[in-house]
């Protein structure tokens, strides 16, 4: 089974994009704090989250830089060929669940069915290799 879960703090603010084909998605960076670095100190990871479609849409319209976040999905490996040749694999976070955990405040005056907190979840997540944001 490939289920992830991970709690911290966006790093920047969210950006929505749109594909050539019409569908939303988000790409940003946790930063997770770990333990077990020398003499108890913390250490931070900072990992990369994709959403797809109304949940990176939604995310987006609710939450910026500092805020602290729960996010499900799954880790993924994307291995690509770049400029030179050279074989790369891309890590990074599928998410198909967000919780929000910071007070939340609507970035922009638009209507919308989702409250203030809670959880938002992706139905179902169609990808294409035209669909990749990278």
């Amino acid at each position: 089974m490939n289920k992830i879960i991970l709690t911290g703090r966006i790093t920047a603010d969210p950006e929505l994009r749109s594909t050539q084909t019409g569908k939303y998605v988000s790409q940003f960076n946790l930063a997770v704090n770990r333990l077990g670095a020398s003499e108890g100190q913390q250490g931070v990871d900072f990992i990369t989250i994709v959403l797809w479609n109304k949940l990176a849409e939604n995310f987006c319209k609710y939450q910026k830089k500092g805020n602290l976040i729960l996010v499900e999905g799954e880790l993924r490996l994307d291995n690509y060929k770049d400029k030179d040749g050279n074989s790369k694999t891309k890590v990074y976070v599928l998410s198909n669940n967000v919780e929000y955990l910071s007070k939340v405040e609507k970035k922009e005056e638009s209507e919308s069915s989702f409250g203030s907190t809670g959880t938002l979840k992706q139905d179902e997540i169609e990808l294409s290799d035209d669909d990749l944001p990278f």
